[in-house]
């Protein structure tokens, strides 16, 4: 009976983290970059057309055509509501399976699932460009997910005995997932192919030969390194390296690049990272020695390489951190998980954490929602207004800007919101996007069309 209450309540959580990230998708309407990669889309007569396309971005600017391509297919469905709906099946399934790579939970573990959710929606890098905008989401939501679903079905089919025909079958799979999965993200990519070495190493270590490898283990390596290099080896990256500068070079511009790392980990991680530190200290001093943790030890270890290995480019944005930030999430609730509750305080200090996230995060979603909601309308209202001009002959127009004060977390409107100067980025675009000659923002305040 108690089981049975558990799965109840896990599944009325799964399809609120769908619902509560379905809101957000909806009242997130194109912008930034989601204008110029449809413009391009735009032009395509056909699918293969879009394959076309990205082979000219593989060729010129990057190696990302898995992100790519799949963003190319939304924007050529003409309907924002498609990818509302598969964007938040994706996040929830990021989610589950976040959930799946802790070890020793109980079945149907609210707690530890409602931990990582909370975590995520509370802490995780650049929400609005990783989750939530079209273009970020496809480049690091997306491919995330299919890191890790490669991850996750890797070392869970390293502990089935596999036979048959069905050993041909799933070779093939994962050499197709690995390919998929290698193809996503440099640094979260490579992190997944330290995640298979280490696999290795600990399976080896166990039985001091190499009897344990299957087929389906080669073909998931050949395939997650066949996309990997595939993707580092676009000629397009080594173009836009071209266009990227920085003030140090050699052994000093190595030390710059690790020194920013660590200042953007610190904003990003500072809590999580106390929060790892905590949960260790309190399940070491319970008795539980650091090789019985290995898991969370092994997910910190992918964050701290999913990090630093941008030291081998240009010090990106924040949100190239993504993965980062899942990992470490992953490692948190694994440490929550280890944490005993062989006392009455534990039981009660655990499941009080996770209902003051939920607390904090429902107050959160109300206050940072209604400007979502307030940022919606005004988009919403310009874009009515373009058309308008655009059904009156276009040309050069005035557009309001958005209303001061409804900032959010959760939106990045306010980035990429157009400018007063008319040769301005977004205004480009949008005036290329939209068809019309040029586009003048003018302050809310000043606006009386409408």
């Amino acid at each position: 009976m108690q089981e049975n209450k558990r799965k109840h309540l896990f599944i009325a959580a799964v399809i609120g983290c769908f619902i509560t990230i379905f809101i957000y998708n909806y009242l997130t309407p194109i912008m930034s970059d989601d204008f110029s990669y449809g413009c391009v889309v735009n032009k395509a007569d056909s699918i293969g057309d879009l394959f076309v396309q990205e082979y000219e971005q593989y060729n010129s600017w990057t190696g990302r055509s898995v992100a790519h391509i799949i963003l190319r297919f939304f924007l050529y469905s003409g309907t924002r509501s498609l990818f509302n709906v598969v964007s938040s099946l994706v996040f929830t399934g990021m989610t589950l399976l976040m959930y799946l790579n802790v070890e020793g939970r109980k079945k149907y573990d609210l707690r530890v699932y409602l931990m990582g959710l909370l975590l995520v929606w509370i802490f995780g890098v650049s929400f609005a460009e990783t989750i939530l905008w079209e273009t970020g989401t496809c480049n690091y939501l997306f491919t995330m997910t299919i890191i890790l679903s490669f991850m996750t079905a890797y070392k869970n089919l390293m502990s089935r005995d596999i036979k048959g025909s069905r050993m041909a079958l799933i070779s093939v799979g994962m050499l197709l997932l690995g390919i998929l999965a290698g193809w996503c993200n440099e640094n979260t990519s490579g992190a997944a192919i330290l995640y298979i070495m280490i696999l290795w190493f600990m399976a080896y270590r166990k039985d001091k030969n190499f009897h344990f490898v299957k087929p389906w283990m080669i073909t998931g390596i050949v395939g997650i390194l066949f996309g990997f290099v595939m993707m580092v080896m676009a000629p397009g990256n080594y173009k836009r390296a071209q266009y990227q500068e920085e003030e140090h070079s050699g052994l000093f511009g190595m030390f710059s690049r690790f020194q920013k790392l660590t200042l953007i980990t610190r904003q990003e991680f500072f809590w999580l990272i106390l929060l790892l530190v905590v949960l260790t200290v309190l399940t070491v001093y319970q008795g539980k020695k650091l090789m019985q943790m290995q898991n969370s030890f092994i997910f910190t270890v992918l964050t701290v390489a999913t990090i630093y290995a941008l030291m081998a480019t240009v010090t990106p944005q924040n949100r190239a951190l993504f993965g980062a930030g899942i990992f470490l999430t992953i490692a948190c609730m694994q440490q929550f998980t280890y944490v005993a509750e062989s006392e009455v305080i534990i039981r009660a200090a655990k499941t009080s954490g996770v209902l003051i996230l939920l607390i904090y995060m429902a107050f959160t979603y109300l206050e940072e929602g209604t400007n979502m909601i307030r940022i919606y309308r005004e988009l919403n209202e310009r874009e009515n207004w373009y058309y308008e001009c655009l059904a009156n002959g276009g040309g050069h127009i005035q557009a309001p800007q958005l209303r001061p004060g409804f900032e959010s977390k959760y939106s990045i409107a306010y980035d990429s919101d157009i400018s007063d100067y008319e040769g301005y980025w977004i205004n480009l675009l949008q005036s290329d996007y939209y068809g019309l000659e040029a586009i003048e923002g003018i302050p809310r305040s000043e606006w009386t069309e409408y």
